[in-house]
């Protein structure tokens, strides 16, 4: 057929043909159908499937679809296979085309003929191809008509006769002349045809998909210790923060609220191709895409933005090597749609819907899942007319490459940077209660909570995220004296690693296979086989990848004969045995985390380094000298742990990890930045004398694999505050030294080598009295010639908890002078009194009517003062209008006096809250922002917010805005209201995640 404007000459005999098939092709197969079942039954019955919807259908439409005028030929071919007798089961080889004595394949051979010829239009330039095709129909339709006369037991006048009609109506069709009815028909018939492989796709392929994400939503970090994956996903999940990059502005990023992920635009406004989501090793990457499956497998209002408007949402991991199509990825998705459609129809089908396409892990991209990524890119994406977006997850290491991995594509830049310090307890509260609700613990929730309190402010950054929160709280539930000692990343990984070991050799005990090995020598095998295991470990994260080789696999099962260990138990305890994820469905071995995995490596190397000789030999050697020379024990045994020492070291980092096949000249370092870190604090942890020896290669190492300045206080902590190590790390600090909760001993030890005049960010997240080691934190700082930013974010928050003076008192001496520069304080005073002349940002809490009258007298004779660049007060419920009086303005150019916080704002309560904003608001002056956190304010309220400030002539700065954090609020609302703030205030209006407005 040609597709060019107008009729060609070729087109009438398209036409003829479609018409053979499409009148002569049905009826051949409603034959077929009448024969070989109570017809008139069946017909009844798909007729009241069929039209369930419709109950008003007219008589003539019924005797229609009784006589078989209504079934087309997909629709009676399904019927054949569902209600005839004595054919084949529906799934059976003999369905399939090709085999001319097999009634069930002629019948599909005349419907696959069917959707061929409609859907890919042969080229029929003359006559003789006419008749060539017409010849194949028609042989395909005689054939049915015989076998299923034979199958069925029908006379063979009868067959002959049918037969024979079928015969004479393709004369007249091919002899006849075409109307224009005719070609109507075709059309029809084709977006018929279209609509239906869409529907097989919306229907039985959406129907797959949401079999699959039941199971995929079911995590559990932590799976190689429990042995399954049972945690419902949505149960567990805890509020992330997120923010937002500039693609083209690495150091601008802003925060945003994850359920508006799916909703992000670009700098331009733009729809973006991908969303990236940024995030180390086990931020909650894979967690937060399994959210986004489980939220649309629902159906319901999604906790995401967007995400409703997808007709479909596809996942793949880039660490698997099986899938390397986008038609072999629907294949494995949505198997009996793809068995259903050809691959030609399947992609077509897809892609005039709506897809999110989820790609998980492009850090463990391998070439199989490179080549879909392209194709994607490359094809889909383009061709899909913006139908087909991607949301990709990745780890930081892979950012240097994503402009050629992405081609540039429209894109917006996000990161997961885990979960807030006030938001762990959270997490580990739902995580726990559903652990024990799956039978996974028996501790006490309550007595978890209490320990994590405690334990918040010693606690290291690595535990903000969710991976290690999840192993802090296996711990636990299996025995609460694990964790209590615990204070760093590594710290946990080697509880952890001891705990697994321990299991297991409990379990090899109770095995009959090795219950007559002697401890000693079970546990010695152990360690033979988990050697192996860290080289393959090693040698795995070399590749990029996460799941082991058939090689490498091989070797961890001839180990375990070697050995006479039995492979099951030990593949269970350290690995994810898993099934492939393919339409084949072997099983696989996968390294149960990538931080896992690293830490695993990190022991191979950890080994190399200190297992260089024969500690028993050595020992004798001394021992023996000791006795001839009649030396001390004390003398003897300070010689030993010399020698030892010094031969562990007889080789550097580099030769040690090219004896382990791995070059470090020709390698990409930032790969390696945990396994460094990881190794560090394995050597803190028993050998500091061999940490110091090998201290300037590892911090050289981890410079060179662009550990972030922010990252070099965690390794202080990892290598417990090693000397060696602290000198060495604070040559790297050079901008800023930033210090949270858990790093207020590591910041000390950085003080006795920091440069004097490196400024220094304190960011206190927890109540200041838990937080170890602060005042003398403080008061060496104070004696430290830098700027200092002094952050107590609780007390800013809270008022439960005492004010802040004492500790600004700290840094500042009795003449508002000290060494140290405070430049910047957030927190809560009874007065402005230890207020330093250096003060540039300030920001202040007003928490009851005594303290909010003292701080805003005094707050105007500061701005008159001294220069004050920004200015911040957040007001408590308490606080009452009369107490109050403008604020200075700091900013004169704008007439500006700064950003305002109203916590805790009710429904009942915005008249107040309106009242107390025009209260602090100075003559024709004008906030920056103003703020509602914690707040719960419906519509209605919020559109009496608005007006009543506009009323009241309240001013607010165009791209400051009012923000508030209430989930009352859905997206078409949210736009009504923002139109409002345009038209009353001329500003912004948001609704965003709270953490993101303290």
């Amino acid at each position: 057929m040609s597709f060019s404007r107008g009729v060609s000459e070729a087109d009438p005999r398209f036409f003829k043909l479609y018409k053979v098939l499409v009148s002569e092709g049905r009826h051949v197969l409603f034959l077929i159908f009448r024969w070989g079942c109570d017809e008139m039954e069946v017909i009844k019955m798909e007729f009241e499937r069929r039209h369930l919807r419709n109950p008003k259908t007219s008589d003539e439409e019924r005797k229609k679809y009784c006589t078989g005028d209504e079934f087309d030929i997909t629709l009676v071919y399904a019927s054949i296979k569902k209600h005839c007798v004595y054919l084949a089961k529906s799934e059976a080889d003999e369905w399939k085309e090709g085999d001319n004595t097999k009634l069930e394949s002629v019948c599909t051979s005349i419907k696959n003929f069917r959707n061929n010829f409609i859907h890919s239009p042969p080229d029929i330039h003359n006559d003789e191809v006419m008749n060539n095709i017409l010849h194949e129909l028609q042989k395909h339709l005689e054939n049915a008509i015989m076998l299923g006369g034979d199958c069925y037991g029908r006379d063979q006048s009868e067959i002959d006769s049918n037969i024979q009609e079928v015969r004479n109506n393709i004369a007249e069709i091919m002899n006849s002349y075409l109307y224009s009815a005719d070609f109507e028909q075709y059309n029809s018939e084709i977006n018929k045809l279209r609509e239906e492989k869409k529907d097989i796709v919306r229907e039985m392929g959406k129907c797959e998909l949401l079999s699959e994400y039941e199971k995929l939503s079911k995590i559990d970090p932590a799976s190689f210790i429990s042995g399954r994956n049972t945690l419902q996903v949505s149960k567990v999940f805890t509020r992330l923060e997120v923010t937002r990059n500039q693609v083209n502005n690495a150091s601008y990023s802003e925060d945003v609220d994850y359920e508006t992920l799916l909703e992000l635009t670009t700098e331009d406004g733009s729809m973006p191709v991908i969303t990236l989501v940024e995030g180390e090793a086990g931020a909650g990457k894979t967690t937060l895409a399994k959210l986004i499956l489980d939220k649309w497998s629902a159906g319901e209002k999604s906790t995401f933005d967007g995400l409703h408007k997808y007709n479909l949402v596809l996942y793949t991991e880039a660490r698997n090597r099986c899938v390397s199509s986008f038609i072999s990825l629907l294949s494995v998705l949505m198997p009996k749609a793809s068995y259903n459609l050809t691959e030609e129809d399947l992609l077509k089908s897809v892609l005039d819907l709506r897809v999110l396409l989820i790609f998980d892990g492009l850090d463990e991209l391998n070439p199989a899942s490179e080549k879909l990524l392209n194709e994607l890119l490359h094809k889909h994406v383009r061709g899909s007319d913006g139908n087909l977006r991607l949301l990709i997850t990745t780890r930081p290491n892979m950012l240097p490459e994503i402009p050629s991995l992405l081609h540039n594509q429209l894109r917006v830049h996000t990161r997961l940077k885990g979960i807030k310090q006030e938001n762990r307890v959270e997490f580990i509260r739902k995580l726990h209660e559903e652990m024990s609700n799956n039978g996974q613990s028996t501790q006490n929730t309550d007595k978890l909570v209490d320990f994590m309190k405690q334990s918040e402010t010693r606690l290291s950054e690595h535990f903000r995220l969710p991976l290690n929160l999840t192993l802090l709280t296996y711990l636990w539930a299996s025995d609460p004296e694990h964790v209590n000692s615990l204070t760093t990343a590594t710290d946990l990984y080697i509880s952890l690693h001891k705990l697994i070991q321990s299991r297991l050799l409990t379990r090899l005990k109770e095995n009959r296979g090795v219950v007559t090995l002697p401890s000693g020598k079970l546990e010695k095998k152990c360690d033979e086989f988990l050697k192996t295991l860290y080289q393959v470990s090693l040698e795995t994260h070399s590749l990029g990848h996460i799941q082991l080789s058939n090689n490498s696999a091989k070797i961890l099962h001839y180990k375990c004969e070697e050995l006479e260990l039995p492979c099951d138990d030990m593949f269970s305890a350290f690995l994810s045995v898993e099934n492939e994820w393919t339409a084949f469905g072997y099983k696989t071995l996968f390294m149960p985390h990538k931080s896992i995995m690293e830490f695993y490596a990190a022991f191979r190397i950890f080994l190399s380094i200190v297992e260089k000789i024969d500690v028993e030999s050595v020992k004798r050697d001394v021992e023996a000298l000791g006795q001839k020379y009649n030396l001390p024990k004390e003398i003897s045994a300070s010689s030993l742990a010399t020698i030892l020492e010094d031969k562990k070291i007889s080789k550097s980092l580099n030769c040690i990890m090219k004896d382990l096949g791995i070059d470090l000249n020709s390698v990409k370092l930032s790969d390696y930045q945990n396994v460094f870190l990881h190794l560090s604090g394995l050597l803190a942890h028993k050998y500091s004398t061999v940490l110091e020896k090998y201290a300037e290669e590892l911090v050289d190492l981890l410079k060179n694999a662009k550990l972030k300045e922010a990252q070099w206080l965690n390794l202080v902590m990892e290598t417990r505050c090693n000397d060696k190590m602290a000198a060495l790390i604070a040559q790297q600090i050079i901008s800023q030294l930033v210090v949270r909760d858990g790093h207020t001993g590591a910041a000390l030890k950085m003080f006795d080598y920091l440069e004097p005049n490196v400024p220094v960010q304190i960011i206190l997240e927890n109540e200041v009295r838990y937080i170890p080691q602060l005042n003398e934190l403080l008061d060496d700082l104070s004696r430290r010639e830098c700027f200092v930013q002094l952050i107590l974010k609780h007390q800013w928050k809270h008022n439960q908890y005492g004010t802040s003076d004492s500790l600004l008192q700290r840094l500042v001496n009795e003449t508002g002078n000290s060494e140290c520069r405070v430049s910047h304080f957030t927190g809560n005073l009874r007065s402005l009194a230890e207020i330093p002349v250096t003060i540039t940002h300030l920001r202040i809490t007003l928490v009851n009517d005594k303290q909010a009258t003292v701080i805003c007298e005094e707050l105007i004779r500061l701005v008159k003062k001294q220069k004050l660049d920004y200015l911040g007060v957040h007001v408590m419920k308490e606080v009452s209008p009369k107490a109050l009086i403008p604020l200075p303005v700091v900013k004169a150019k704008v007439n500006e006096c700064g950003t305002l916080w109203l916590s805790d704002v009710k429904d009942d309560q915005v008249d107040k809250a309106c009242v107390v904003i025009r209260a602090l608001l100075p003559p024709q002056g004008q906030y920056q922002s103003i703020m509602f956190p914690r707040s719960s304010i419906h519509v209605n309220k919020c559109e009496e917010l608005l007006s009543e400030l506009a009323r009241l002539e309240v001013r607010v700065k165009d791209k400051g805005g009012i923000r508030l954090s209430s989930p009352a609020i859905d997206n078409n609302r949210l736009y009504e209201l923002k139109e409002l703030a345009h038209q009353k205030l001329n500003c912004e209006f948001y609704c965003s995640d709270e953490l993101s407005m303290w």
